[in-house]
């Protein structure tokens, strides 16, 4: 089961100063904030699927592979991030939020506020949502 561990470290420290959110690190996605948006966890939730699809070394084999080839094509880190086939796919769903596995495992581990469209943990307490 994917887990979804909000507040967290890595991406806080080592992706947020990029402009970067989150990652997911299966079975984990990393949050660096206390809450996050509904579009962001399902393009995490895809990438999970990604991984599921493909396997846990081809995924992240190919994922490094294609942001190198990318690097050495468009010479800027950006477009070579944004052009990796994981990534367009998963930007290209994060707006099917209506995806019945997605909806499952969001039942499963938060509560959604629908006025904001904000992802927060069934407690207060909790950062870590299993």
């Amino acid at each position: 089961m994917l887990k979804l561990k909000l507040n967290h470290w890595l991406p806080k420290y080592f992706l947020k100063p990029f402009g970067f959110e989150a990652i997911t690190l299966f079975p984990y996605v990393l949050v660096a904030s206390k809450t996050t948006s509904i579009y962001l966890a399902r393009h995490e939730f895809q990438h999970a699927l990604q991984i599921e699809d493909d396997g846990f070394i081809m995924f992240y084999l190919r994922y490094i592979g294609e942001f190198i080839v990318n690097l050495v094509r468009y010479k800027n880190w950006m477009d070579a991030y944004y052009n990796i086939s994981y990534e367009i796919e998963a930007s290209d769903l994060s707006h099917d939020i209506y995806d019945p596995d997605f909806l499952g495992w969001l039942e499963h581990i938060v509560k959604v506020n629908v006025k904001g469209q904000r992802i927060t943990t069934k407690s207060a307490k909790n950062k870590v949502i299993n």
